[in-house]
């Protein structure tokens, strides 16, 4: 009976790793970004700053807020884009450094351009792996979908993350989607 208890206890452990293990990633954490977008039709980029909130709410469950201010000169004029993005994430440990997440957010943008301003409005979501490579770097891959309006995006995310000073990073990544967006920031956990 106790080796049947015994073996039934650890392939449970086994399959589910999320009651076995605690994640030492934090979800509670405010960064923010220099973002530059090559564009394949402007011969300048597109450049800004984006200002990301996360603050979880129980154990897997986090609420995230990302706003975003971004410009590209033209010869017609300046183009001005400004997006914020309202949603929740949930986050399963695969074990202590790897965790497998989930996000869903409502999407608002607004582009302005020669006094005329366009604003829209959708949702997306995506998945990805974030995982401690070592006690000082963290590593992410995720892939999201947008739809905003009638334009749809597809996109694959993968940053590092270095740890500097305590609750301190230095982030860094690319975004591939029709154009490659890079981005170089600092993030404080809390």
């Amino acid at each position: 009976m106790n080796k049947a208890v015994t073996t039934l206890s650890l392939a449970t452990a086994l399959l589910i790793p999320g009651i076995s293990h605690a994640s030492n990633l934090s979800y509670d954490f405010v960064e923010l970004n220099y973002s530059n977008t090559d564009l394949d039709n402007f011969s300048d980029d597109l450049t800004g700053l984006d200002l990301y909130l996360n603050k979880s709410i129980s154990n897997n469950v986090y609420l995230l807020i990302d706003y975003g201010s971004f410009s590209v000169g033209t010869p017609l004029g300046d183009i001005d884009i400004s997006g914020i993005s309202l949603g929740a994430g949930y986050h399963y440990p695969i074990n202590d450094k790897t965790d497998l997440y989930a996000e869903l957010a409502f999407q608002e943008s607004d582009t302005e351009r020669a006094g005329v301003s366009i604003d829209e409005n959708g949702y997306g979501f995506g998945v990805g792996v974030r995982n401690k490579l070592t006690d000082k770097i963290e590593g992410l891959v995720f892939i999201s979908h947008t739809d905003i309006e009638d334009e749809t995006d597809t996109s694959v995310d993968v940053q590092l993350a270095f740890e500097f000073a305590q609750n301190m990073q230095i982030t860094g990544g690319i975004d591939f989607e029709d154009e490659r967006t890079s981005r170089i920031g600092l993030r404080f956990n809390f």
